[in-house]
């Protein structure tokens, strides 16, 4: 029950640290994907990271989903060895 409550609370800087990291470093990496579905979807979960990081009201919850989004979405685009279908 608190953790559920503790999820509700407006996220601090504190919070966001992590999430402004892996936004960091997504800048970086390269744009020159050979699998764009996966380019585009980490694209999108970059950008729901900036949002987050801009936002006065983001929930502790709603940042951490953020976290899962970009380290999910930078997982599968990096570790793609073959285009899907093949």
């Amino acid at each position: 029950m608190a953790q559920a409550e503790n999820g509700q609370k407006i996220a601090t800087g504190a919070d966001k640290q992590e999430l402004l990291t892996l936004f960091n470093e997504g800048k970086d990496l390269a744009q020159n994907s050979a699998y764009h579905d996966l380019m585009s979807n980490y694209d999108c979960a970059l950008r729901n990271a900036s949002a987050m990081l801009r936002s006065d009201k983001a929930t502790v919850t709603q940042v951490d989903e953020a976290v899962w989004y970009v380290k999910t979405a930078k997982k599968q685009l990096t570790t793609m060895s073959t285009p899907p279908g093949d």
